[in-house]
């Protein structure tokens, strides 16, 4: 078993019986979280040592979340899925905490229609960000269609040496099962534009999926009506293929700036590549819809978790592409806004020099 996941399962192993949280005050509570779920994971370290995970949950509804996830631990991947069983709460505000004997583990935001949650590791040894997804409905590739947004992050497969990379891009899905596009990419602080895409994609009845840039697979699924797709891999690459995490979204015709309003459960992760050091955060997003917003939430620097705040301001194009200034950071970054405002996933950064930056969020 890879290191991670033997952390990963110290960590949820089923241990504490603990039950749902409360739903007082007409809130969230624990019968909210319930079902299958896709599941979608990312972690790296000090050592940029780096996986992506992938598998299902199911929830009880009360206080149990069982999960299979194979992972791709730096470039090696894992035969067979592992078991693990967990407990959860859900607090009314919409915090979902996922925990074992040994304290909380993962914590941070479901939907409120139970559809999704992106949640943060509270562990700071083990810098992480989990995405649960809940498809609904039948599926087919036809409701995969027109115009999207692409945001990928990738780790490493040689650790110790640093290396994280990123790509935004624009891609039309035909509803077959191809997909084209092109955007950018940030290797290792270097940019790279154009960079095309050309990917094969699966969508099953149920909404779950693969999809496939050339010789390796992602994992994962998409939201009722395909408006968002997460997945994660790569699943059966040779041998040194890199790991990483897809966040898709639809695009819009005549999205503004007022389509981003409102508050959005937020994770990201960020390889601060002059300092040699790797960050993830969960928290809120705060957009006014007239181009500012705020972030506040909990920073997991791989030594300790701390408060993490930030501002700035943001511009939304017609087709839902986001252009993302952070105050007194330089570098930005690229999002994708889903027609509704629903979704967000955002990468870069988008010139020369910049951190690797990656994104995912949904409006509460």
């Amino acid at each position: 078993m890879a290191r991670w996941m033997m952390l990963f399962a110290a960590l949820l192993l089923a241990a504490c019986g603990g039950g749902g949280g409360g739903g007082g005050g007409g809130g969230l509570d624990a019968s909210v979280f319930t079902g299958d779920y896709l599941i979608v994971f990312m972690r790296s370290d000090s050592t940029f040592s780096t996986e992506a995970s992938w598998g299902t949950g199911t929830s009880d509804g009360v206080s149990k979340f069982d999960l299979s996830v194979n992972q791709n631990e730096n470039g090696s991947i894992s035969g067979s899925p592992s078991q693990l069983m967990t407990d959860y709460t859900v607090a009314p505000d919409g915090t979902l905490t996922i925990t074992s004997a040994l304290g909380p583990a993962f914590r941070g935001t479901l939907r409120a229609d139970g559809t999704m949650a992106v949640l943060g590791s509270t562990v700071a040894s083990n810098q992480g960000i989990l995405i649960l997804l809940k498809p609904q409905g039948t599926y087919t590739p036809a409701n995969v269609a027109g115009p999207y947004g692409v945001a990928l992050t990738t780790g490493t497969a040689t650790p110790p040496s640093p290396g994280a990379g990123a790509v935004w891009a624009d891609a039309t899905f035909d509803g077959i099962g191809m997909a084209t596009g092109a955007g950018g990419a940030n290797l290792n602080g270097v940019v790279i534009t154009p960079a095309v895409l050309a990917i094969n994609y699966t969508v099953a009845a149920d909404g779950s999926g693969t999809i496939s840039p050339g010789p390796v697979s992602f994992s994962g699924g998409w939201s009722q009506g395909a408006d968002f797709g997460v997945f994660g891999g790569d699943t059966v690459g040779p041998t040194g293929t890199i790991p990483g995490v897809y966040g898709i979204v639809r695009r819009g015709t005549s999205s503004t700036d007022a389509t981003l309003s409102g508050d959005y459960a937020i994770v990201g992760l960020e390889h601060r590549l002059t300092t040699m050091t790797f960050l993830t955060f969960e928290g809120t997003a705060s957009a006014n819809g007239r181009g500012g917003f705020s972030l506040n939430g909990t920073e997991n620097n791989g030594t300790a978790l701390a408060p993490f705040s930030l501002t700035g301001s943001y511009a939304v194009d017609a087709d839902g592409e986001v252009l993302i200034d952070r105050t007194g950071i330089t570098e930005k970054i690229v999002g994708n806004l889903s027609p509704d405002g629903a979704y967000l996933t955002a990468s870069g950064g988008s010139e020369n020099g910049s951190s690797v930056v990656f994104w995912i969020a949904f409006r509460k």
